[in-house]
């Protein structure tokens, strides 16, 4: 990730919770957000339920600022539901306002417009 953003690259590491050494290491994603990377979630992990670890993982980082992305891994809507509405009223409604509309609206905006978050 350090040589990408150093050629002038703007990396999103897709579906964060998906690795163990930034789940079981705090410090790994404190590193990669402070060199400049961008983090994504799944939206069915979002809504994944409570008793699920990885769930109160992502909800703990929506709340606490570190995610820049929601998206889905969903290959069509028959197998893997695109849970995209759940999550994006999830974050609205717990996440402050601010934080929320960064998420769902100004980063992927920026990125789509070729802007630099």
């Amino acid at each position: 990730m350090r040589n990408l953003i150093h050629s002038g690259y703007l990396p999103i590491l897709a579906h964060i919770e998906r690795y163990d050494c930034l789940i079981k290491e705090q410090k790994n994603l404190e590193e990669l957000k402070e060199l400049g990377c961008c983090l994504q979630v799944n939206a069915d992990t979002v809504m994944g339920g409570l008793l699920r670890k990885r769930t109160r993982f992502v909800r703990r980082l929506l709340k606490e600022g570190a995610i820049d992305f929601l998206s889905t891994d969903a290959h069509g809507s028959v197998h893997r539901k695109p849970e995209l509405r759940e999550a994006s009223e999830w974050v609205v409604h717990h996440c402050r306002i601010s934080r929320a509309m960064r998420i769902l609206l100004k980063n992927p905006r920026a990125i789509w417009e070729n802007y630099i978050i």
